[in-house]
């Protein structure tokens, strides 16, 4: 087996945690797949945000809301100019708002930030103009409201406009008095009340369900909008490991197991011992070409091992990049059947490592 590295510089980062998340402070994010580094500084009094080193000026940027697709690809966030807000996607700077839903807004006045489709392909929002609140799916503005709740809760991780299948899109909506479920544009309703929207993956198709009241006082009933295709549903594949847990590959033929000794760790691979290690995190099978790879720290410094080989280059810190789907599944950090990529920091200094395995 041969070892092929491609390394990529992304930018230089103070108080950084390379993982799809931030620092505690706020001030680098790295994106799901790991090729995009985000930092920010305060030049002159103005916000620079750098897309791996590329800097674009604001009087103000939602850094809490910052948002990419799950596959990395596409970014968006809130910034205003002046007294106006817009959104950027992508680089670009969308039409402006008189307000644009933050992060950490009120709850009881609208939902939270930007939101990217499961499919990585479109991107919603609220904005809102002359007092009124509506949704926009890429610059298409929504019917305008009073207040707009995303209310979805099920089989997200976080609150969301579109469907799990990022075909349709839904939402809570209020007007005077009334309160309305919009799906796909049209109004169901009017309501007193309407609860968390849900959904329900069966065998044979997809119900998304709400609970809501006619008028005050009421007891809750549930209405039910069904007959869509079952969602697919990714495989779960867990990186988390621990002793004497065993990963096995895709097809079933290979395993591995984390096994502790007096004066280290190392895997089990088929049976057979690897290098010895002070630690190893994230045992993965590449889906495809089934070599095993994880991460392993010796003396304070990071690798990434493939199939038990102790060849690579070590860092400071090293992160198989990714981000979980809906369903806790398969993190994007493969590239094709024989290659995959990771984030590493030597010191202050972060780089994407693509590697290619040669049998």
């Amino acid at each position: 087996m041969k070892r092929i590295t491609h390394e990529t510089f992304l930018g230089n980062a103070d108080l950084y945690r390379p993982d799809p998340n931030y620092d505690e402070n706020h001030t680098a994010f790295l994106s799901p797949d790991g090729r995009t580094l985000i930092t920010r500084e305060e030049v002159d009094g103005k916000l620079c945000i750098k897309t791996n080193n590329h800097p674009q000026y604001f009087d103000e940027v939602d850094f809490d809301g910052l948002a990419f697709s799950r596959d990395g690809a596409h970014l968006a966030y809130a910034i205003r100019k002046g007294d106006s807000w817009s959104v950027v996607i992508d680089g670009e700077i969308g039409p402006s708002y008189d307000q644009v839903a933050l992060a950490l807004i009120d709850w009881e006045l609208i939902s939270h930030g930007i939101n990217f489709s499961p499919d990585n392909r479109r991107v919603a929002y609220t904005a809102s103009r002359d007092g009124k609140w509506f949704v926009v799916v890429g610059n298409t503005e929504g019917k305008p409201y009073d207040s707009i709740s995303r209310g979805n809760i099920g089989t997200f991780r976080e609150y969301t406009y579109f469907t799990p299948d990022s075909q349709h899109i839904i939402y809570i909506a209020q007007s005077g008095q009334h309160c309305y479920v919009v799906f796909d544009g049209q109004e169901i309703g009017p309501y007193a009340e309407v609860q968390f929207i849900k959904y329900r993956v069966d065998d044979n198709e997809s119900v998304i369900y709400y609970n809501y009241r006619e008028s005050e006082g009421e007891k809750l009933k549930t209405n039910y909008l069904g007959g869509f295709p079952p969602w697919r549903r990714i495989p779960h594949e867990p990186l988390s490991v621990w002793e004497g847990k065993i990963v096995w590959s895709p097809d079933g033929k290979r395993k591995a197991q984390l096994v502790s000794h007096s004066h280290g760790k190392t895997c089990l691979l088929d049976e057979k011992e690897g290098p010895l290690f002070d630690d190893i995190k994230c045992i993965i099978f590449l889906p495809w070409a089934h070599h095993l790879i994880y991460v392993a720290r010796r003396q304070s410094k990071e690798c990434v091992v493939i199939d038990n080989r102790d060849e690579g280059q070590y860092f400071d810190a090293v992160t198989l990049s990714g981000t979980y789907d809906d369903t806790g599944g398969y993190f994007y950090l493969y590239n094709q059947a024989d290659s995959f990529h990771y984030t590493a920091r030597q010191g202050l200094t972060h780089y994407l490592i693509e590697e290619e395995i040669e049998s």
